[in-house]
């Protein structure tokens, strides 16, 4: 979907390619982290610890680098980012044979 002019319906005018790849990384990162809970679990540390750490892994940093992520672009900016995941999703939906 494009305009006349070229860019992309939804794009928020204001949000430059390197605010919207810093924001992407940064929410993407934060997706990322919880990935690294079993790294974490192998290590030799006492159990409440390994318990604590887990739960800030799962749910505390990504909603902070989430939040990072919508700081830097901005509520057009996350909301175009959103988009095009979704979009992403409804296209690899697509292409799985039922």
């Amino acid at each position: 979907m494009e305009k006349k002019d070229g860019k992309q319906a939804g794009r928020p005018e204001d949000l430059s390619r390197k605010r919207f790849l810093t924001g992407a990384a940064i929410f993407f990162t934060g997706q990322a982290i919880p990935f690294l809970i079993p790294v974490m679990l192998v290590m030799d540390m006492p159990g409440n610890f390994k318990t604590a750490a887990s739960v800030i892994l799962f749910f505390v940093i990504p909603s902070m680098f989430t939040f990072c992520a919508i700081l830097v672009l901005g509520k057009p900016g996350f909301g175009y980012l959103k988009g095009l995941i979704v979009r992403w999703f409804r296209n690899i939906r697509g292409q799985i044979p039922r």
